[in-house]
C-alpha cells in the first residue's frame, strides 16, 4: 500500500492516468480503441491465428499470450464473415484490397 500512496503522490491525479489501486499491484485499466476496416480484421485475425497455432513463437511472457488471444476473440467476435463457408474466398478477397498495389 505504501508504494501505491507513493506513487499517487508521484502523479498528483493517479485516476487521470487509468491507475487503480483496488489490488496490490496498480493495474491500467484504460482503454484504446483502434478502428480497422472489415477487411483488416479478416487479415489480422488470420495472421494471429497462426501465430498463435504456430509453435516456433516463443512468448517471452505470459501476459503477451494473454493479449494475442485476447486480441483474437476480439476480432473474432467482430466479423461475421470468420464463421462463413467461404472464408477462405472473404479473405483472399481481403488480402487483395489491403495489400499495396505493388505487391
Amino acid at each position: 500500500m505504501r508504494a501505491a500512496t507513493q506513487l499517487q503522490k508521484k502523479f498528483k491525479h493517479a485516476q487521470d492516468f487509468g491507475v487503480s489501486d483496488n489490488r496490490e499491484a496498480l493495474v491500467t485499466t484504460r482503454k484504446i480503441s483502434i478502428e480497422l476496416s472489415e477487411d483488416e480484421v479478416l487479415v489480422l485475425f488470420e495472421w494471429l491465428h497462426r501465430v498463435n497455432e504456430s509453435p516456433q513463437i516463443e512468448f517471452e511472457d505470459q501476459a503477451e499470450q494473454r493479449v494475442v488471444w485476447d486480441l483474437e476473440a476480439a476480432l473474432e467476435s467482430a466479423n461475421p464473415a470468420l464463421f462463413a463457408s467461404d472464408y477462405r474466398v472473404h479473405l483472399r478477397e481481403a488480402r487483395d484490397r489491403v495489400r499495396d498495389p505493388d505487391e
